[in-house]
């Protein structure tokens, strides 16, 4: 019996337990057949579901082994893929595909974050109410939680934030990329990355609704407004990271959040001080069938 898989180029998220991909209206999206040398020339693929018509469009072949069938993703459909046999024989067990519209991830209400060094804490916070199947956590509650993840010079520690995300069951995976690879990543699924900030400290964002065309992506921006553009408050550096306090009563800076739209450059040239970024993106993308 020969067996489905998902190639590399498809982006949406698996579901092991359902057997389900979730794609969004538009994205390309493939299902790959590898089978023995008779399976491969008889199977047929079908992508089908009530009044959908059939969405397994195109076939490629790959090399004698292995097929790859192209699925019209235009508009929303529950389809359930099949690869057969002309008796209508099974030749590999099924699945579902879930064709989406794409979120609109901007109606996500912002978080600005606590203080100074909150940015990964209402950047997990915001992800979290974002992505589905996750738990409602506030960005306080991340914070009290987080003991002992941060550096002696108040930064957050990425090899303790990654034990945090795995241990919380939040069902992210992170990865430190170059930044060749980010476009990889880019477009899909909302993304956390840790960057260098204009002011030359890390920092981290949430990107959404990446552009290709004009290679522009949309930021969920912890720290926004900008505190160093308010007359009313005075910088100063805490540890390697800028605190803002009111000119007056001496009150931390509040911080709203707010969605931007920025070049993708903002990020692309703009890596950690080690030449990487830090990313967390759903684990679902790592799933195989």
């Amino acid at each position: 019996m020969g067996k489905l898989f998902l190639p590399k180029d498809t982006k949406g998220l698996y579901d092991r337990g359902t057997k389900s991909l979730t794609i969004f209206v538009g994205e390309s999206a493939t299902v790959g057949f590898s089978g023995t040398a008779s399976e491969t020339q008889s199977v047929q693929f079908s992508a089908w579901g009530n009044g959908t018509g059939e969405r397994a469009n195109e076939v490629y072949r790959v090399n004698a082994a292995t097929l790859e069938a192209n699925i019209d993703t235009s508009s929303p459909a529950r389809l359930t893929f099949e690869a057969t046999n002309g008796a209508g024989k099974a030749l590999a067990t099924s699945i579902t595909i879930l064709i989406r519209m794409r979120p609109k991830y901007s109606d996500y209400t912002p978080i600005g974050q606590y203080d100074a060094t909150a940015c990964w804490a209402a950047c997990l916070a915001w992800w979290l109410s974002a992505m589905p199947d996750r738990p409602s956590t506030s960005q306080l509650d991340l914070l009290g939680k987080a003991s002992g993840m941060w550096n002696k010079d108040g930064t957050i520690n990425p090899n303790q934030l990654e034990l945090f995300v795995k241990k919380n069951g939040f069902k992210m995976h992170t990865a430190r990329i170059k930044p060749k690879d980010l476009k990889n990543y880019m477009g899909f699924w909302p993304l956390m990355i840790a960057f260098k900030a204009p002011g030359g400290f890390g920092h981290m964002n949430v990107l959404h609704n990446y552009d290709a065309m004009f290679d522009r992506v949309n930021a969920m921006e912890p720290w926004y407004p900008d505190p160093a553009l308010d007359n009313g408050y005075t910088g100063m550096m805490e540890g390697a990271v800028p605190a803002y306090y009111s000119k007056t009563t001496g009150d931390a800076f509040t911080f709203e959040g707010c969605h931007l739209d920025r070049t993708y450059n903002t990020y692309g040239n703009n890596p950690l001080k080690g030449g990487y970024f830090w990313i967390g993106f759903p684990q679902e993308y790592l799933e195989k069938i």
